[in-house]
């Protein structure tokens, strides 16, 4: 068998080499063509997501915009500059050749509204604050008010801190409880005290006296109960619901009794 010669193997070196720098300029030209033909340019971006931001706050806070050639559209750049939005948790950016882009997006849960010196404080259930507004009904949906607790600090796009060494996952874990029972929607506000018990209220106007965080799942089951009992009741009426109170400190079961004026 007849060995290859050193000045063979040269020569077979040198045609690599000058067949990979060939198909470079052709790939670079190609590109560069593409870049700028208006084929490629973007004519349409398509937000998929299933919160509350608008198709138009999302383009905007991406950066991206239509006309612009969809191969000049730096896709990890789009997605950062989605993620300082503080309603967004996660955020993917496609490419849908010729001229469209998809931003898939998940928004934040806004999991309770906190009470703080006048205004009103927006959080997900991470604790991270989204939005604050001086009036409640700048948020959409029904979401529960939290009211009682002293916030050290109050910056969107960062994590609630409570004064005094308190732990905000209590009440977001607490909140959490209540949504897997099916209640947490008809919870207008929570009161939390100075020693961290709470009292909270239904929409309906039905008062609870929950005590400490302690057994929470064992002391919701029988709120649960009773609620379910006092709507399915027909000698009672929405008047007198609205007065009841459920009092969870008296000890191991519940009590139920309703106020007077």
């Amino acid at each position: 068998m007849k060995k290859t010669s050193k000045i063979e193997k040269k020569i077979r070196k040198k045609k690599i080499g000058l067949m990979i720098v060939i198909l470079f300029l052709i790939t670079s030209v190609f590109l560069i063509l593409l870049s700028q033909t208006n084929i490629f340019n973007i004519s349409k971006i398509q937000v998929n997501n299933d919160g509350i931001l608008k198709d138009n706050d999302v383009i905007l806070a991406s950066g991206i915009q239509k006309g612009e050639n969809i191969f000049r559209v730096d896709t990890s750049t789009a997605i950062e500059s989605l993620l300082l939005h503080p309603y967004i948790k996660e955020a993917r950016v496609d490419r849908k050749f010729p001229n469209r882009i998809d931003i898939n997006i998940v928004e934040r849960n806004r999991h309770m509204v906190l009470l703080n010196v006048g205004s009103y404080i927006l959080v997900d259930d991470e604790g991270m604050i989204i939005d604050i507004a001086q009036a409640k009904s700048a948020f959409q949906g029904d979401i529960p008010q939290i009211n009682g607790l002293k916030i050290k600090n109050a910056s969107i796009g960062e994590k609630v801190i409570i004064e005094e060494d308190r732990n905000i996952e209590d009440i977001i874990n607490f909140l959490e409880l209540c949504n897997t029972i099916d209640i947490y929607s008809k919870i207008s506000e929570i009161e939390v005290n100075d020693d961290y018990s709470i009292n909270f209220r239904f929409n309906s106007g039905t008062k609870v006296a929950f005590g400490d965080l302690n057994n929470v799942k064992y002391k919701l089951s029988f709120v649960f109960n009773i609620m379910e009992s006092l709507e399915q009741r027909q000698d009672f009426n929405k008047e007198q619901i609205s007065k009841g109170l459920i009092d969870l400190t008296q000890g191991e079961d519940a009590i139920f009794t309703f106020e007077t004026d």
